[in-house]
């Protein structure tokens, strides 16, 4: 399942309270470190869902789905280790990794997948 990032706006606050119970009937989450906008208008929320591809999020009136970028998909060691090394290279700087021994970078990467933290790297 893909992560989708859902911004609802409104400026009729019914329609925006309905439309964010709509999408909480659904699975959807206020996304961490976000507040959502109450005062002025228009009132509006990111949430997020995990979805398989919906196209019926994008057609919803006062909802932008935006799918996440490539650079955040989550790889695998046996994923990593088929990559050339450019690709490889480009994966683990999604989460902040630098280096220059594969080996190393690679468990820096899948440490910092499993905590949901970017890693600060050291220079070697």
């Amino acid at each position: 399942m893909a992560t989708q990032n859902i911004n609802v706006t409104s400026t009729n606050p019914v329609d925006f309270v309905q439309k964010l119970l709509e999408l909480g009937a659904k699975g959807a989450t206020l996304k961490e470190r976000t507040c959502p906008r109450l005062k002025g208008l228009p009132y509006a929320a990111e949430l997020v869902l995990e979805i398989t591809g919906s196209d019926e999020l994008k057609a919803a009136p006062g909802v932008n789905a935006i799918p996440v970028p490539m650079a955040i998909k989550v790889y695998s060691k046996e994923e990593l280790e088929a990559m050339d090394w450019d690709t490889f290279r480009s994966a683990v700087q999604s989460k902040g990794v630098k280096g220059r021994q594969r080996e190393v970078m690679t468990v820096k990467y899948l440490q910092a997948v499993e905590s949901g933290t970017d890693v600060v790297e050291d220079e070697e």
